[in-house]
């Protein structure tokens, strides 16, 4: 898609309202599109996508900050607005975002519905441990992980009926077997049908979820093993692990001449001053924002360092 303009050719319009049109309907402006700058949309970023997986390839898909568009004079209206973006565009007057290529699109659905199956768990192990509270079960108090391989064992058998102290405080393995006094107490509860078919529901969800998370982390790392020597490196960075990593990889790829900013924040650290005691974090180191502005001439933008480590 390009801004020049082409002798004779004449711009079309078709404005759709509501919905998202079929591949014929979208066929005949791309076609026409062809030979001048190029379709364009007023939409939100996530309904953009059908229009991405369509033209990726035959055009160069732009998308302009919503903001600065409205700062142009002009009208900015509703079915107004399509042509209003068209003209700009015609003209050259849109600055393109950063639009992700489709490997990295999937990349990102992979690692964020990870992340949402990571949160749900942890939700669940919380209705669990709410179960076992209610049941009068302190297992939490002594194991400093109820879904650990003793304290797992331990919720099993208080699901297939066990209720004697001692004989679940015999199941413990390793450094927990030192504490065999303590799970007789903790475990002394009054567990009810009710509490064991809270507990094997909360339990056979945790399972598929481990599941689901394991079936992702395979993807994902299949995904990035091109980029093992990349992955590597972003390790190194303090605060950083492999899964912040695949994350990092996803939100904003591997390629950082679309974010020459982004590098600011690697180098900001919490500066702490102290002074009879009382002591203060300030922000952090701004010298790879004056690196960045000196390679980067281009950019205006107010760079602010991040105090802290990512975690």
């Amino acid at each position: 898609m390009g801004n020049d303009y082409t002798p004779g050719f004449r711009r079309s319009r078709l404005t759709w309202t509501r919905g998202e049109p079929d591949a014929g309907r979208l066929a005949r402006p791309v076609r026409r599109a062809e030979r001048g700058n190029g379709p364009s949309k007023d939409a939100y970023r996530a309904s953009l996508r059908p229009y991405y997986n369509r033209l990726e390839g035959r055009f160069t898909i732009l998308v302009a900050n919503a903001q600065h568009i409205k700062a142009m004079p002009g009208r900015k209206t509703d079915v107004k607005d399509c042509e209003w973006i068209a003209d700009l565009l015609q003209h050259g007057l849109l600055t393109p975002s950063f639009i992700p290529s489709q490997a990295q699109r999937e990349l990102r659905d992979l690692t964020r519905t990870r992340t949402t199956l990571i949160d749900e768990r942890s939700r669940v192990v919380l209705r669990l441990q709410k179960v076992l509270e209610d049941a009068n079960i302190k297992l939490a108090g002594v194991a400093s992980d109820i879904m650990g391989v003793s304290a797992r064992a331990m919720l099993e058998a208080l699901v297939a009926g066990t209720t004697d102290p001692s004989l679940l405080a015999e199941l413990a393995k390793g450094r927990l077997r030192e504490k065999r006094e303590q799970l007789e107490r903790a475990l002394a509860g009054r567990v009810t049908e009710h509490h064991r078919l809270m507990m094997s529901s909360h339990l056979t969800h945790i399972d598929f979820l481990d599941e689901q998370i394991k079936l992702l982390n395979q993807a994902i790392t299949e995904r990035l093993r091109p980029f093992e020597v990349e992955l590597t490196r972003l390790e190194t960075i303090p605060g950083i692990g492999r899964r912040t990593a695949e994350v990092l990889a996803a939100e904003i790829g591997l390629d950082m001449s679309h974010f020459p900013w982004v590098v600011c924040g690697a180098d900001s650290r919490p500066a702490m001053r102290s002074s009879l005691g009382n002591s203060d974090s300030e922000g952090g180191c701004r010298g790879s924002c004056n690196a960045i502005r000196t390679r980067h001439p281009t950019v205006q933008r107010p760079l602010t360092p991040v105090s802290g480590t990512v975690a």
